[in-house]
């Protein structure tokens, strides 16, 4: 039996899942969202074709967002970033036509004959100048003061882990590609033992309880003849030895059966061989490992 190299895998898989639970990764992840979401305001703003920021699952896949983040969480970022850009474009224009507006209201005073609405139209001009050019834009996103040192450590630390998972993973599958049909368990012995009990009976028990018999006398092999027998000396004998026959193949097909695992073994380790059971964050991974994938082949 392999109850006990079961029994290991378990502990092994709590283990690792325990050590899952002490690494960084909220943190990792929103250090590199920010970088990710930073890059994409900055490529926002240097380009002069907006359209191309409509595909947020393009900008996502060309981003270095965490692997271990969660892409709907990732893609939520990215959208909202976006809305607030293009808002504070729209809020800029409309700044830009009130300031263009205001421009040509001065320019129109500045032509005035009137000498103290032109000053005043001057010092306007100037303000309004002044006024537009005080505060650049502001990025949107909080300041970068990553240590990227610091988060290359933590990448290291949990990519280890995600190899030991692997390895312990690929043990799991292997020890269910082995138990599941239950080799240690013979069903033609489980037969045997069956088909050696009832010929026990039919042949040497049921034959014997009629003897001996009289001479000239007729068999009668009826089952209400054989109740009598059960109940004389002879048929007490009949049935100890029945007992201590019928104990050595029960003892074989109790030690048979005890060979076979349990559902429940086998459905534990099952779900031990899934990537999300030791860290919801590994199940991000392989989800965006597969969403990767596909838009790699669709950009191809």
């Amino acid at each position: 039996m392999r109850l006990q190299e079961i029994e290991r895998l378990l502990q092994d898989a709590q283990g690792l899942c325990l050590k899952s639970a002490n690494r960084y990764f909220h943190w990792y992840n929103k250090e590199r969202a920010k970088s990710a979401l930073y890059n994409i305001e900055e490529a926002y703003l240097s380009s002069e074709d907006k359209a191309e920021f409509t595909d947020i699952n393009s900008i996502y896949y060309k981003q270095k967002f965490s692997p271990y983040q969660n892409r709907q969480e990732a893609l939520s970022s990215i959208a909202t970033l976006l809305d607030d850009l293009r808002e504070r474009d729209e809020m800029e224009r409309a700044e830009n036509a009130e300031f263009q507006r205001s421009m040509d209201l001065h320019e129109a005073n500045l032509n005035s004959e009137n000498p103290f609405l032109s000053i005043e139209a001057k010092l306007g001009q100037a303000a309004l100048s002044y006024n537009r050019h005080l505060n650049p834009k502001t990025s949107l996103i909080s300041e970068m003061n990553m240590d990227w040192k610091e988060l290359g450590r933590e990448y290291d630390l949990i990519e280890a882990l995600a190899t030991d998972i692997t390895i312990h993973r690929r043990k799991i599958l292997d020890m269910i590609a082995g138990i599941q049909q239950n080799p240690e368990h013979s069903r033609q012995i489980t037969l045997a033992l069956l088909a050696i009990t009832f010929l026990f009976f039919a042949g040497v028990i049921w034959p014997l309880s009629f003897l001996p018999q009289i001479e000239g006398a007729q068999p009668n092999p009826t089952f209400a003849a054989f109740i009598p027998t059960l109940q004389s000396f002879k048929g007490l004998m009949l049935a100890i030895v029945s007992v201590c026959f019928i104990a050595i193949p029960a003892i074989f097909m109790r030690m048979n059966e005890s060979l076979k695992y349990s559902m429940s073994t086998i459905k534990e380790l099952r779900e031990w061989s899934e990537l999300s059971k030791y860290s919801e964050y590994f199940g991000y991974k392989k989800e965006n490992d597969e969403f990767r994938s596909l838009l790699k082949k669709l950009h191809e």
